[in-house]
């Protein structure tokens, strides 16, 4: 499990049950309507007890959702996110439009895929695009943005918030981190017996 703090890039947006509390906006891939929220241009998507299970068919693969929920951008920085890739591409793309800025052309940035080996992994994007001003209206998710037929992506869930403790706090309450961060606990623990007992004094 490996957790990462992103500064002046944009996130990947995953799911979809809405609530009002410390964010703005909660995406969660827990249900196949979750999954068929979205729309899908050059890749399957399905439901798995994971997440969305995407798979790349094409060259160019992306995924395409309209916002209808009025949220102002300015009051949540902070984007939280959930998921594994196994790709050969190093980057992705996010394309959005608010109120305040409609050219989803203009509006877009990439984000290193830090991860590509099918490992989960936890994100804590601090979102400072200039154009991230107004409400959200679309979000074009490019999951990678350098071709590769096989690429093999799961996304559990993603959320907005207005602190990064928010942020992490979501992240937490993943089922799957939560089972990532005690393995990674117990692996730890067990490496710390096995030194413990190579450094102990041996007597004769």
């Amino acid at each position: 499990m490996k957790k990462i703090l992103l500064s002046s890039i944009t996130f990947f947006m995953l799911a979809i049950v809405f609530a009002t509390s410390a964010f703005a906006i909660e995406w969660i891939f827990d249900s196949p309507d979750a999954v068929n929220a979205w729309k899908y241009t050059g890749m399957s998507a399905e439901f798995s007890q994971e997440g969305v299970h995407l798979k790349a068919q094409a060259d160019d693969i992306y995924m395409h959702y309209n916002v209808s929920e009025q949220v102002n951008t300015a009051e949540y920085p902070y984007i939280a996110l959930v998921m594994k890739a196994k790709t050969t591409s190093p980057y992705g793309a996010i394309f959005y439009t608010t109120s305040e800025s409609p050219d989803m052309g203009k509006n877009y940035f990439t984000f290193n895929v830090t991860n590509r080996d099918g490992e989960w992994q936890s994100y804590i994007i601090e979102n400072k695009h200039a154009n991230w001003k107004g409400a959200v209206k679309a979000f074009r998710i490019d999951p990678i943005n350098v071709a590769d037929k096989n690429a093999d992506i799961t996304i559990a869930r993603m959320g907005l918030f207005k602190t990064k403790t928010d942020a992490q706090a979501f992240i937490d309450a993943d089922p799957i981190m939560a089972e990532a961060a005690a393995k990674q606990e117990a692996e730890l623990a067990a490496k710390k017996e096995e030194y413990a007992k190579l450094e102990s004094p041996k007597f004769i």
